[in-house]
C-alpha cells in the first residue's frame, strides 16, 4: 500500500515539474519577440564600392640609366680599360727605377745649392765620430751617450776655419759645451764650432760674412761636458733643419787611418 503511495506521489513531481520547465520555455520565447520588435532595424547601407576621385597616386615612369641599355659583356668602358691600361703597362721594376731617380734627382738638386765643405782643422783628426744611434763612451762624464757631431783633435790654440763660404749666424757660450759659433751657408746648411776659446779674431761677429779657410777662431777646450778628452773642436753640420754626420760632406781622416801600417 505504501509503495503504491510513493510512486503516486513521484508521478506528481514530475508532471509539475515538466509543466513549470513549459512554462518557463514559452515565457523565455515571448520575452525575445517582444524585444525584438522594439528594436530599430539598422539603416540600409550601400553595398557597392566607394568612387573616389585620385585614390591612387600618380607613379612617375622609370627613369633609364644613359647605360642601361648597354650591352653587358663583362668588359669595362673602354676609358676606364685605357686607364688601366696605362697603369698596368708599366712593369714594377720601372716604377722603382722612376721612384729612384727621383729622389737621386732631388738628392744631386740639393748638392747642386750646397757649398763645398772643408775640414775646420789644418790637417786635423777625427778623434770621435758622429753617433746618434750607438751611444759612445764619455772620459769627462764617464758614461755612454750619443754624439751628435765630430771631435776634430788639434794642438792647443789651434786655428779653427770657416768650412765653407758663409755668413756667421750667431756667436754664445754654451753652458755644457762651451764657446759656441755657427755659420750660414746656402743649401739650408750650418755649421757649429763648439768649444772654442774665448776670444775672438778681430772683425768675427754675428752677420760678418765669412770666406772657406778663413780663421774665424781658436780651439779652447771649453766644453764643459767634454774637457776631458785631449784638446779638440766639437763640430757639427745641419742640413735642412736636421743634424747630419760631417763625414759624409768633407775629407776628415780617423785616428785609425792616420796609425795604420
Amino acid at each position: 500500500m505504501s509503495n503504491l503511495t510513493s510512486k503516486k506521489q513521484n508521478r506528481i513531481l514530475y508532471l509539475t515539474l515538466t509543466v513549470l520547465l513549459t512554462a518557463a520555455v514559452v515565457l523565455s520565447v515571448l520575452t525575445f519577440q517582444a524585444a525584438k520588435k522594439e528594436t530599430s532595424p539598422l539603416p540600409e547601407t550601400d553595398s557597392r564600392p566607394l568612387e573616389t576621385e585620385n585614390t591612387k597616386p600618380e607613379t612617375l615612369p622609370p627613369v633609364k640609366h644613359p647605360d642601361a641599355e648597354k650591352e653587358h659583356t663583362g668588359i669595362f668602358d673602354k676609358t676606364e680599360d685605357k686607364t688601366k691600361e696605362s697603369e698596368s703597362s708599366v712593369p714594377e721594376t720601372e716604377k722603382k727605377k722612376t721612384s729612384a731617380e727621383a729622389e737621386e734627382t732631388a738628392a744631386v738638386a740639393l748638392t747642386d745649392v750646397l757649398p763645398t765643405f772643408f775640414s775646420p782643422i789644418k790637417n786635423g783628426t777625427v778623434l770621435r765620430e758622429h753617433s746618434v744611434t750607438v751611444p759612445v763612451f764619455s772620459p769627462t762624464m764617464n758614461d755612454y751617450r750619443t754624439h751628435t757631431g765630430v771631435d776634430i783633435l788639434c794642438a792647443p790654440a789651434s786655428p779653427v776655419l770657416a768650412a765653407a763660404d758663409g755668413k756667421i749666424g750667431n756667436v754664445w757660450y754654451d753652458p755644457m759645451m762651451g764657446y759656441t759659433i755657427s755659420i750660414i751657408h746656402s743649401g739650408d746648411a750650418v755649421s757649429i764650432y763648439q768649444g772654442i776659446a774665448e776670444e775672438l779674431p778681430e772683425g768675427i761677429g754675428a752677420g760678418v760674412s765669412v770666406s772657406a779657410g778663413q780663421v774665424i777662431a781658436c780651439s779652447g777646450n771649453t766644453a764643459l761636458i767634454e774637457c776631458e778628452d785631449e784638446e779638440h773642436l766639437h763640430f757639427m753640420l745641419n742640413i735642412g733643419g736636421k743634424d747630419v754626420d760631417p763625414m759624409e760632406y768633407m775629407a776628415l781622416p780617423t785616428m785609425a787611418e792616420v796609425y795604420e801600417y
